[in-house]
């Protein structure tokens, strides 16, 4: 059998034993595919449900959303008047 025809378990289970397993977190980071490839089923499901929660904002990241939200706010209330202005024919 020429090594072009194997099918995915058993490439799996020749890189177990042989050497030349992608263990280097390097190569497995710059290849996700082959963590897909040595991971089980199971174990995909369980990494994609994985929650990663919030992640704490500096004091100046948090100032730059509150002032985003804030014009985005002011441009809503400008918008509205200029609608009801354009609707009342002012």
């Amino acid at each position: 059998m020429k090594p072009e025809e194997k099918n995915e378990p058993e490439k799996n289970a020749e890189w177990e034993r042989s050497s030349e397993a992608p263990t280097d977190r390097e190569e497995l980071e710059r290849r996700p595919e082959l963590a897909a490839e040595l991971l089980e089923p199971d174990q995909i499901v369980a990494a994609k449900r994985a929650r990663f929660g919030r992640k704490p904002l500096k004091s100046w990241e948090r100032g730059l959303l509150w002032a985003l939200r804030i014009y985005v706010i002011a441009m809503q209330v400008i918008v509205a008047i200029a609608v009801i202005r354009a609707l009342h024919g002012d």
